[in-house]
C-alpha cells in the first residue's frame, strides 16, 4: 500500500500503512547504530508524523452509538436501536468491522438472528459478536441441512446431510 504524497490518510487501508511504516522506522532507528544522530532525529519525526496522519484519520472525534447485539448504528435523526455502553477506544476500524459483520450476516441470510444471538449473549466486544454471528450461521445451516436430508431419496446423501448438520450443532454447543 502506498502512503499518499499529501500525508492525509483517505481510507483505513492508506492509515495503516502509515501507521505500519511509522513502526518500519521506528524499529529501523533503533536497530541500526551506523546512522548519525541527525539522521536518526529526522527519521523519528518523519515517524511521528506518520503517526499522526494515521491517527486523525483513524480516531473518531465523537463516539458513535451502539445497537442490538452492540453493532454500532447509523444515527438518523433522535431515532437509533438499543444504545449500548461504548467502549473506551473506538475508531474507524471498529466501525468498519462491525459494518462487514452485519453484511456477512446479512449475505448468509442470519443477520436478525445473529444480532439476537449476541443481544442474548450480551456480547460485549468483537469476538463476542463475532462467535454470535457464527452461531447463528452455523444453526441455520444446520437446520437447512436437517431439513434437504429429509427431502432426499438417497441413503447415502441423507447420512452425509445429517452427518454434516450433526457436526455443526456439535460446534454451536
Amino acid at each position: 500500500m502506498k502512503i499518499p504524497a499529501d500525508m492525509k490518510a483517505k481510507t483505513i487501508d492508506e492509515a495503516q500503512a502509515m501507521s505500519l511504516t511509522a513502526a518500519q522506522i521506528r524499529h529501523n532507528v533503533e536497530d541500526r547504530q551506523d546512522r548519525g544522530l541527525e539522521h536518526k532525529e529526522v527519521s523519528l519525526i518523519i515517524a511521528d508524523d506518520l503517526d499522526d496522519a494515521a491517527n486523525s484519520y483513524l480516531i473518531l472525534s465523537e463516539i458513535p452509538a451502539r445497537g442490538v447485539g452492540g453493532e454500532f448504528v447509523q444515527m438518523t435523526g433522535d431515532k437509533s436501536s438499543v444504545i449500548c455502553p461504548p467502549r473506551e477506544k473506538i475508531d474507524r476500524v471498529n466501525i468498519e468491522a462491525s459494518m462487514n459483520r452485519l453484511e456477512l450476516a446479512s449475505k448468509n441470510g442470519v443477520l436478525s438472528m445473529a444480532l439476537d444471538t449476541a443481544e442474548a449473549i450480551g456480547a460485549s466486544n468483537a469476538a463476542e459478536q463475532m462467535i454470535a454471528h457464527q452461531m447463528a450461521v452455523a444453526h441455520r445451516t444446520s437446520l437447512d441441512l436437517i431439513a434437504e436430508a429429509g427431502n432426499t431419496r438417497d441413503p447415502i446423501e441423507r447420512c452425509r446431510l445429517i452427518n454434516t448438520a450433526s457436526k455443526l450443532m456439535d460446534i454451536c454447543q
